[in-house]
C-alpha cells in the first residue's frame, strides 16, 4: 500500500531530522514547509505523528542496512513524487488521489495516514533482519518499567504503578518514551513490578503481519497477552484497532486479579476509546515459559526432507533468515524475453482478477522438463505484483497461450488452459537430483515457504517445508 519512501526524508535531506521531538511534530521543520502536502501534515496532528513514526523507522533502516543506503534514498525520493497524485488514471493501491491537493478532504487525509502507516510497517520489516543480531544491541524488547513510569506501545499507553499495570488502548499521550516493536507482527512488551514480589508482562502486536493489500490487511487488529509471575492469564485477546476501531478501552492487572473494560460508542480515527462495561476476574493462569525465551520470530526453519536432504535447509537465505534463495551452485533455467508485454486480452468473462501473460511487464520463456515427465517443453513465465495478482505464473507452450485470459485466483480453471498461477507466491525454479523443483517465496509474511514438484494435472507435491517461527503470544 506504500511506495518506496516517506516524507520524513525531507528532514534527512536538509539536516532537519530530529529524534527527541514530541509525537505531535513531524520529522521536518514546519517553518520551512513549502508544498501543500507538507503544510497539510504540519496542520494535522495525526499525520504529523505518522510522519514522525515513519522517520524513526527510516532511521533504523538506514542504520542497520548500510548496504542499501543508496536504494533507500532513491526510493524515498521517488515516493515524495508519487505518494499523492491529482491524476485519477495514476491512482493505485500505494498512492492517494487528491482531486484538489490544495484543499484535501477528510477522505484524502485518511488515505494519506494509511500510506504512512503502511510505509512504517514496511521500513520496520526491512530493519528487523535478525541474522546480524544488530538490533539486539539497539532495542530492549522486554522493556523493564519502574513504578510511576508510563510508556507508549504504539497507539496505546502502559502505566506501571505500585500495585498494578494498566494499559489504555488507543490513548498514548504525546512525548512518552516509545517501546519499539520487533518482527513482522511488530510485537512490543513491557515488564512491570507491581509489588509484593509480583511481576506483570504485557505484550501487544499485530494479529498477523501487515499484508500487501486492503485497509484491514495492511493494518491488522492488535492482540495482547498478559503474564503474571510467568503464568499466562490472558492469551491473544483481540483489542481491535484499525478495521473496526478499538474493542477494548483498558486492561488493569493487579496481584489479586484482572480488569478488562470494553470500549463503547462509535469509533473515531485517532480518538481514544470511551470506557464501557468492565469485567473483573481472579485469573490464576497457566505456566508459560515460552514467552520468556528470546527466540527470534519470523525466521524460517527447515523440516527434514527425504527427497532434498540438506539442500532443503540451504534454501533459507543466509543473509536473511526470514526469506528464501536458491544457492548460487544450484542450476536454474535460462530465461529469455518472450518479446511481448502489455498486450490486451478479452477479460470480460473473468472479472476483476483476470489477466494474461502478455499483459505482464516482462514475459519470458525457457525450455526444460517442467513436469518431470522426461520431456523438455517450452515454458513461459511472468511475475506480477499488483492488488489482483501478486505472484508468479507459468504456462506451457500452446497456440494463443500468451494472450489467453485467466483468473489468477482460479487454479483449476487456469490449468485447463495450460496456465499455472501462484497467487501470493513468487516462485523460483531450480534443478536438483535430476528433477525440476519450484521454490515458493510467499508474499504473505506469516506464511511458510517450501519446495514442490509440479505435475501436468496441477497437483503440487510438497518435498520440502520451511516453517516460519512465530512470535509467541
Amino acid at each position: 500500500m506504500v511506495r518506496q519512501g516517506f516524507l520524513g526524508l525531507i528532514g534527512f535531506l536538509f539536516g532537519l531530522f530530529v529524534t527527541s521531538t514530541a509525537l505531535a511534530d513531524p520529522s521536518f521543520d514546519c517553518r520551512k514547509a513549502i508544498s501543500s502536502i507538507d503544510r497539510l501534515i504540519c496542520a494535522d496532528p495525526a499525520l504529523a505523528r505518522a510522519d514522525q513514526k515513519m522517520a524513526w523507522a527510516y532511521a533504523d533502516a538506514l542504520k542497520f542496512l548500510p548496504g542499501r543506503r543508496i536504494s533507500l534514498l532513491a526510493g524515498q525520493r521517488a515516493w515524495l513524487a508519487g505518494r499523492v497524485t491529482s491524476d485519477v488514471t495514476k491512482q493505485s493501491y500505494d498512492s492517494c488521489f487528491f482531486a484538489s491537493p490544495a484543499t484535501p478532504t477528510a477522505e484524502d487525509r485518511a488515505c494519506l495516514r494509511e500510506v504512512y502507516n503502511g510505509r512504517t510497517a514496511q521500513l520496520r520489516d526491512m530493519a528487523l533482519f535478525y541474522p546480524s543480531g544488530a538490533l539486539a544491541d539497539h532495542i530492549d524488547y522486554a522493556k523493564v518499567m519502574t513504578p510511576g513510569q508510563s510508556v507508549s506501545l504504539g497507539d496505546s499507553e502502559a502505566r506501571c504503578a505500585a500495585g498494578s499495570l494498566q494499559v489504555l488502548f488507543g490513548s498514548a499521550r504525546d512525548g512518552l518514551e516509545e517501546v519499539h516493536g520487533r518482527g513482522h507482527r511488530n510485537a512490543r512488551w513491557v515488564d512491570c513490578p507491581i509489588g509484593g514480589g509480583h511481576q506483570v508482562r504485557f505484550k501487544i502486536g499485530g494479529e498477523f503481519p501487515p499484508q500487501p493489500y486492503g485497509q484491514c490487511g495492511a493494518s491488522p487488529n492488535q492482540i495482547f497477552s498478559v503474564w503474571r509471575d510467568r503464568r499466562k492469564i490472558v492469551a491473544a485477546r483481540d483489542a481491535g484497532e484499525e478495521c473496526f476501531g478499538w474493542k477494548l478501552q483498558s486492561v488493569t492487572v493487579t496481584a489479586a486479579g484482572l480488569e478488562i473494560c470494553e470500549a463503547v460508542g462509535k469509533p473515531e480515527w485517532n480518538t481514544a476509546p470511551k470506557r464501557g462495561t468492565c469485567v473483573t476476574s481472579k485469573e490464576t493462569g497457566v505456566p508459560d515459559e515460552a514467552a520468556f525465551v528470546d527466540l527470534a520470530p519470523d525466521i524460517l526453519l527447515a523440516e527434514p526432507s527425504a527427497e532434498l536432504g540438506a539442500l532443503c535447509g540451504r534454501l533459507i537465505d543466509p543473509k536473511d533468515l526470514t526469506n528464501v534463495a536458491v544457492p548460487a551452485d544450484i542450476r536454474q533455467p535460462v530465461w529469455v524475453s518472450a518479446g511481448l508485454g502489455r498486450k490486451d486480452a478479452d477479460f470480460t468473462n473473468l472479472g476483476f482478477n483476470a489477466t494474461s501473460l502478455a499483459a505482464s511487464v516482462r514475459p519470458e520463456s525457457a525450455t526444460f522438463d517442467l513436469f518431470n515427465s522426461g520431456r523438455a517443453i517450452k515454458v513461459y513465465h511472468a511475475e506480477e505484483q499488483n492488488h489482483w495478482f501478486d505472484g508468479s505464473v507459468f504456462a506451457t507452450d500452446r497456440p494463443g497461450v500468451l494472450t489467453t485470459p485467466f483468473d489468477a485466483h482460479d487454479w483449476k480453471r487456469s490449468i485447463r488452459s495450460g496456465i499455472y498461477p501462484f497467487v501470493y507466491d513468487h516462485v523460483t525454479i531450480f534443478f536438483a537430483n535430476g528433477r525440476t523443483y519450484l521454490l515458493n517465496r510467499p508474499t504473505l509474511r506469516i506464511a511458510e515457504a517450501g519446495v514442490v514438484r509440479l505435475e501436468a494435472s496441477g497437483e503440487r507435491v510438497v518435498v520440502c517445508t520451511l516453517k516460519r517461527q512465530q512470535e509467541p503470544f
